[in-house]
């Protein structure tokens, strides 16, 4: 149903390294073991190990096999999740990867996993049609952190590796970036349209998209008009309004509704939406964050699945890890 009226469907591949909940995962893994100790939306995070090179080679042939599969399914392709300090970046971002082997050390040893996974899809799936394409950050706002010349580095290399377009995106759990950090970009709505801006020049081949802050079809037009990008991405406007796009296109609406609800549980309260369009969607079952009283009925709701949360989850103590695993059977309950 997602393809019958010519849209095309790429599937986010992603690991989320130390940025798995301790609910999910009490002892994930990472470039290397620095612990995330950020809480986000009330999850905490157990202490990573380092990854093996071995288990690197597995991690690197899992993304082939799940791209295999996807194109098996259907899929146009497939979107390599390098941004919001999942795996990919937790190896590509000094604030995270001390190796010294030769998957640490510079950007092209930091970024080595990367290429090998993109290598390694092509080789598994040998369609030439199948579109191969990387989410990655423009910057991370924080020290030694993800920079744009670090971005514009890659993306050139991406190009070179046949990628056929990279979507721009920013920030950490640690560094949240889904909010303006420039007074410069608000006009513009997006959040990291000047970085765009700084990487197009490099690029001759390969298409650039850039996601975070669009809003009114007057602010995408406008991008790519002046040449900032080929393309926008939009996330939690389409949580909120799953026609969004098609009602731009067809000039029954100017942009998307407002939406209230402060960061961080901002992004928490459009995965609620996506779970409401997921039970049996009819229009108007989705809650509307424009609404000041929804809001707060919402964010009352959440905070008390929050207090339950914290008596029934184990808590990590002084050494990073869990006392003890979660309870078998354990489900986590979306407010």
């Amino acid at each position: 149903m997602s393809k019958q009226h010519g849209s095309l469907l790429v599937a986010q591949l992603s690991h989320p390294g130390r940025q798995g909940s301790v609910a999910l995962n009490p002892n994930p893994v990472s470039a290397s073991d620095v612990q995330l100790t950020k809480k986000w939306a009330g999850n905490e995070f157990g202490k990573p190990r380092a990854l093996t090179v071995p288990e690197i080679k597995e991690v690197v042939k899992s993304f082939a096999e799940s791209a295999y599969w996807c194109h098996q399914a259907g899929y146009d392709g497939v979107q390599v999740h390098c941004a919001h300090g999942y795996l990919l970046a937790q190896f590509i971002s000094q604030t995270t990867n001390l190796r010294n082997d030769e998957y640490g050390g510079d950007l092209s040893n930091r970024s080595r996993i990367v290429f090998e996974i993109i290598d390694a899809i092509k080789e598994r799936v040998s369609d030439p049609t199948f579109i191969i394409c990387v989410k990655i950050n423009s910057v991370e706002f924080q020290d030694k952190g993800t920079t744009p010349e670090d971005c514009a580095f890659l993306c050139e290399k991406m190009e070179q590796y046949g990628v056929d377009f990279v979507d721009l995106s920013g920030g950490t759990f640690e560094a949240r970036a889904f909010e303006h950090k420039k007074e410069s970009t608000k006009a513009r709505e997006a959040y990291f349209i000047e970085f765009a801006e700084m990487i197009r020049p490099k690029i001759r081949k390969m298409k650039i998209y850039v996601t975070g802050g669009f809003r009114t079809a007057a602010g995408m037009v406008s991008a790519v008009k002046d040449g900032a990008c080929d393309g926008v991405g939009i996330g939690r406007p389409l949580a909120a309004e799953p026609f969004l796009c098609k009602e731009i296109l067809e000039g029954k609406v100017q942009g998307s509704i407002e939406n209230l609800v402060p960061l961080p549980q901002n992004t928490q309260a459009s995965g609620t939406q996506i779970h409401q369009i997921g039970q049996d969607w009819v229009e108007g079952t989705v809650s509307d964050w424009s609404s000041g009283e929804e809001v707060k009925r919402w964010m009352e709701d959440l905070e008390k699945e929050t207090e339950r949360k914290q008596k029934v989850l184990p808590k990590v103590d002084s050494s990073g890890y869990p006392p003890t695993r979660p309870v078998d059977g354990f489900k986590y309950l979306t407010v």
